[in-house]
């Protein structure tokens, strides 16, 4: 039940930041394109064809987002070239040479004033430029929607390929970098933004087990460094091999293991965790798991640097390729 809630917080969390997105992008469409659009299409149809022609240029490039990026790059150049872009509008006579500027800046056209003057000279062609800015930010709000929906189905596809049917009691070929990364993104990632995540992977690197079981193993250790680092530092993990062995380390940058009670961490019941928070089972059945798949689990601590250590046997790659071949889709 424990691990069940974390999950279910790291999903919340990891759907909420994108479903936000979508939702205040939503808000810009909806503005755009129910308090503008008729104005923008009454101010079009006044333009000039030459004018009509700088105005869908105009909106072009702002979908690009050269604005944004311009400046990300250098922000020192970019309040430079608005300054400058101020004091040409005065001249011009605009009457909000500043909300103009800025219109120009969100555009990336800052240096397109000379080839925009027919525009900026009246009133109604500086206003057209208002228009394009907004109908580039509808674009761009577009954009947010679509990645946000691509980063929420991301999560769904974590979640499907985690409770896949053929996750079953049945033994299958585990590629530990994806058990492991699947497991983190669902786990860490998102949750605990605060987590700094470096990982250390050897390419291939099988074990033949439960899936189900062995995941019972990486989500306690992850789980207890996370709650070891109040949710803020450092975890690595690490996947290696020595000959025939597989080798997991998950480490995190927490207080430490005292040394009084390191003896004491695999026994049953034992946690250092507060009332309701840990059953002091964890450990004990992650090793218990560890022996059934022929392995072994153990530990070094000090303060600052907590390593836990899981050893499998590891599968051949020529035995990973045919075991994996032989498992039902």
């Amino acid at each position: 039940m424990a691990a069940l809630g974390q999950v279910a917080a790291s999903i919340a969390h990891q759907f909420a930041t994108p479903l936000g997105a979508m939702t205040s992008s939503n808000e810009n469409i909806i503005a755009v394109l129910g308090d503008d659009l008729p104005q923008t299409l009454k101010g079009f149809a006044a333009l000039g064809p030459e004018d009509r022609g700088t105005f869908l240029s105009l909106v072009a490039k702002g979908r690009g987002g050269s604005a944004s990026s311009a400046r990300s790059a250098d922000s020192r150049a970019d309040r430079a070239m608005k300054l400058a872009a101020r004091a040409r509008l005065e001249e011009l006579g605009a009457s909000d040479p500043e909300s103009t500027a800025e219109d120009l800046s969100d555009l990336g056209v800052l240096d397109d004033i000379p080839a925009l003057a027919p525009l900026l000279a009246t009133e109604a062609g500086r206003t057209m430029i208002g228009f394009a800015r907004r109908l580039s930010s509808a674009f761009g709000s577009a954009h947010i929607i679509r990645r946000s929906a691509e980063k929420a189905a991301a999560v769904i596809t974590s979640l499907r390929t985690y409770v896949r049917g053929d996750r079953s009691s049945a033994a299958a070929t585990i590629d530990l970098g994806l058990e492991l990364d699947l497991l983190i993104g669902l786990y860490v990632e998102g949750a605990h933004p605060e987590v700094e995540i470096r990982r250390r992977y050897s390419p291939g690197i099988c074990v033949n087990g439960n899936p189900d079981r062995l995941a019972q193993v990486w989500v306690n250790i992850i789980n207890n460094a996370v709650q070891a680092m109040e949710g803020r530092g450092l975890l690595e993990v690490a996947i290696e091999s020595e000959g025939e062995t597989a080798i997991v380390s998950i480490v995190d940058d927490g207080p430490g293991i005292p040394d009084a009670i390191q003896g004491r961490m695999f026994e049953p019941f034992f946690t250092t965790k507060a009332p309701g928070i840990g059953s002091g089972l964890g450990l004990d059945i992650a090793r218990s798991i560890m022996a059934e798949h022929g392995g072994f689990l153990g530990f070094t601590s000090r303060p600052g640097r907590t390593s836990f250590i899981a050893r499998l046997p590891r599968l051949r790659p020529d035995d990973a390729a045919s075991q994996a071949a032989s498992q039902p889709l």
